[in-house]
């Protein structure tokens, strides 16, 4: 595996680029099946609200306009063939006023890949009148199968060879960003730890299982992927509590380490990538809030300590049934394996009955 500095943001570079190097691709337009628009919305819309140092300022507004008017001008967009785009910010922040990139009617025949669906279903009708659903992909995670299928095998084989020691770990910033989150993080207060894996084990570990760590990430901090990769590669649950949205992308992250990921449930449903697919509920374990609120660390614990170890091995199996379709190949080149464009693109093909 590969572990790399990508963020939720570099989902439209990745899908862009693993496009060009894809099979699939034709440079005949007349034999295309769809069209990919390879527009960096998301990290445009960056450059918006900061243009105060930027000798040439974006206007996001007239960017996203410049992007309509072009694709309108094209002989496949004008024949309403299908046309498929990415989205690196959630949906709901594309969708907002000042981003106006995905609540354009001309667009009914363009299919958007992002990141996260927005929740709210009152928010979802007022912006998405006429528009074809999102499909949602995976957040690029730090680790990257690498290459072959062979490759890609002996990860998965060597996968829970080394001893995972760690509980339960919360690998989150101190961010305080929504009440549910402010009351894990003081119930995992006294396990808190900035360092590595390997300096904290080398002076504290004496052999036993480590319930509990709160690694408090530092995400600009060089190693900061490296060091929570390795974490988590030696736990056996990562809890994933909502951050500025419902969804993390530190949940590809466990994925692709082999690390349980535990989703709280809120009043709302939140959906995952592919998930007519795969069955979420066998690698996963979902807690409700309620269940947690108010509730001292070592009540939290009591759920899983009650999981049986064969119960364990089977979600950790359950894990290596899904981990290639949850994240990002490297390199991106036609010889790789199998992973998370490929279910994109069949959910693509689905929707535009191709």
């Amino acid at each position: 595996m590969s572990v790399r500095a990508t963020w939720q943001f570099s989902l439209e570079l990745i899908i862009h680029n693993k496009l060009l190097h894809s099979p699939h691709r034709t440079m005949n337009a007349s034999e295309a099946s769809m069209f990919y628009v390879p527009f960096y919305g998301a990290l445009a819309s960056f450059c918006y609200p900061l243009q105060i140092n930027f000798t040439f300022p974006i206007n996001f507004t007239e960017y996203a306009g410049e992007l309509s008017t072009f694709l309108m001008q094209q002989t496949p967009f004008q024949d309403g063939r299908p046309h498929v785009m990415a989205l690196g910010k959630i949906e709901r922040e594309m969708r907002a006023v000042g981003y106006p990139i995905i609540p354009r009617s001309h667009l009914h025949h363009m299919v958007f890949v992002g990141i996260e669906q927005e929740i709210n279903d009152e928010y979802r009708k007022f912006y998405t009148s006429g528009l074809a659903p999102l499909i949602v992909a995976p957040y690029p995670s730090y680790g990257h199968l690498l290459g072959t299928s062979g490759t890609i095998s002996t990860y998965l084989e060597t996968l829970y060879r080394e001893p995972r020691n760690v509980f339960i770990l919360l690998a989150a910033s101190t961010r305080r960003s929504n009440p549910f989150r402010v009351i894990l993080l003081d119930q995992f207060a006294k396990s808190a730890t900035r360092v590595s894996y390997t300096d904290y084990f080398s002076t504290r570990y004496n052999g036993s299982m480590t319930d509990t760590i709160w690694l408090q990430t530092e995400e600009c901090n060089n190693q900061h992927e490296n060091e929570t990769v390795s974490w988590m590669k030696r736990s056996v649950f990562c809890l994933q509590p909502p951050g500025d949205s419902p969804t993390r992308k530190s949940f590809y992250d466990a994925v692709v380490a082999g690390c349980i990921p535990v989703i709280f449930r809120g009043n709302s449903h939140v959906i995952y990538p592919f998930e007519t697919k795969l069955n979420y509920a066998s690698f996963t374990v979902s807690i409700n809030e309620t269940e947690v609120v108010h509730k001292h660390v070592t009540r939290i614990l009591a759920p899983f300590k009650t999981i049986h170890r064969e119960k364990v091995k089977t979600m950790q199996q359950g894990i290596l049934n899904v981990l290639p379709w949850l994240q990002y190949n490297y390199p991106p080149d036609h010889n790789s394996g199998p992973d998370a464009l490929d279910m994109i693109l069949q959910e693509i093909v689905h929707k535009f009955n191709i």
